[in-house]
């Protein structure tokens, strides 16, 4: 059973990206030509006004993040409530954390179908290097991203909200997943990978965002691993969004 959620799991991250995107859209995009003079003696231009807010008729299609962050000795719902116990000195963990994401188009079938709950959806490729008492551990972390962004004081921060769930392979295991004799013997390489995060930034530079994630690995309650193990850390950082016309 445990195989077989983890191969569904890969096999969705893969065909999201490959599904067809085919589909007549009754919406036509506008073919002007903004070099052309009578354009640039406009004083009011509605589709100049729309690229300086890009998320009107562009969107991005890849975006770039690296965060800095430190593992917690606490349980990931303290971390929700911004109870944040930190270990202490040469203790604490540290992670540094490398990530691309590709946005599905808004013609994906999975995206238009969740459409009314979320604002856009992700395919996500995450490296994370720690620096761990138990030694250097890398992570490698695929995983699907579940954004809103619908808030109505994007006029003035824009505001994006995100769910992400996959898979997370360790080359180690971290202090905080082997603090007793029992849970050292029952982690694994293989766990779940959960993370939410927040992320703001402003109406005249949204392709910039700063960032804070909550970054979590887990047995999922004895699916991936048995028993209760598992890590839990906060980071901040900054991500770049490149943005594209959607129609093309």
């Amino acid at each position: 059973m445990q195989r077989m959620i983890q191969l569904i799991k890969i096999v969705l991250l893969v065909s999201l990206v490959a599904l067809p995107v085919n589909i007549n859209l009754s919406a036509t995009p506008l073919n002007l030509d903004l070099s052309a003079p009578d354009c640039n003696n406009c004083n009011i231009c509605p589709v100049r006004e729309k690229m300086i807010f890009p998320e009107d008729d562009y969107e991005y299609r890849w975006a770039f993040v690296f965060l800095y962050g430190w593992q917690l000795e606490g349980v990931m719902n303290k971390a929700m409530r911004f109870s944040l116990p930190l270990s202490e000195g040469e203790q604490r963990s540290r992670l540094y954390t490398g990530e691309v994401s590709y946005q599905l188009k808004r013609q994906n079938v999975v995206r238009r179908m969740l459409q009314p709950i979320l604002s856009t959806m992700e395919v996500a490729a995450n490296y994370t290097w720690r620096d761990d008492p138990n030694g250097q551990i890398q992570e490698f972390n695929p995983y699907l991203r579940f954004t809103w962004n619908n808030f109505p004081w994007n006029k003035y921060l824009i505001t994006a909200l995100t769910l992400g769930e996959g898979l997370s392979y360790a080359t180690g295991f971290t202090s905080r997943e082997t603090r007793d004799t029992i849970k050292a013997n029952d982690v694994r390489r293989l766990l779940n990978f959960f993370m939410l995060e927040a992320a703001f930034s402003l109406p005249k530079i949204p392709q910039w965002q700063a960032v804070y994630r909550i970054h979590h690995r887990s047995g999922m309650f004895g699916l991936y691993a048995p028993g209760i193990v598992g890590s839990t850390a906060i980071q901040i950082g900054v991500r770049y969004q490149h943005f594209q016309d959607y129609t093309r």
